[in-house]
């Protein structure tokens, strides 16, 4: 039992020593997400508390969909859920510092919402097209997640 105890106690010190290097290092963070802004952070915590009955302030996982090594906030798509939980996760589309939130889970209603947001807003044709490719690739990794 005792040398159970060395030995783990090895590993925990060895985590220790090594993951400030590992950081060091510049390895990436494999838990590291987009920084949002606390407005931005709010509605989307009132989106999950209204849509998903989650907590009021749920801490939330935040990716980039079109860059997903990019951590840094601007234009762009991204797809948020309750950190730790097993829930549905949702996605909104940011243009010039405003957030929409795009409804559906499944491939129709999150292209429909996507074809609504193109309508309402203005992007350039450049955009357009950078969006719908990385769009289109994010629901083909969700639905064969999902299917697999």
């Amino acid at each position: 039992m005792r040398s159970y105890l060395v030995y783990g106690s090895a590993l925990l010190g060895l985590l220790f020593v090594t993951n400030p290097i590992y950081a060091q290092k510049g390895k990436p963070n494999p838990f590291q997400q987009v920084a949002v802004p606390a407005p931005i952070l709010k509605q989307l915590n009132n989106f999950i508390h209204n849509s998903d009955n989650g907590e009021e302030e749920s801490p939330l996982y935040i990716r980039n969909i079109l860059a997903d090594k990019n951590f840094t906030y601007g234009n762009g798509i991204y797809y948020f859920r309750v950190m730790g939980s097993h829930s549905e996760g949702h996605t909104f589309i940011v243009n010039n510092q405003q957030a929409t939130i795009l409804a559906g889970h499944n491939t129709q209603e999150l292209v429909q919402s996507f074809l609504e947001f193109l309508t309402k807003n203005s992007l350039s044709e450049e955009n357009k097209v950078e969006y719908l490719k990385g769009f289109a690739l994010f629901i083909e990794n969700k639905y064969r997640s999902e299917h697999e």
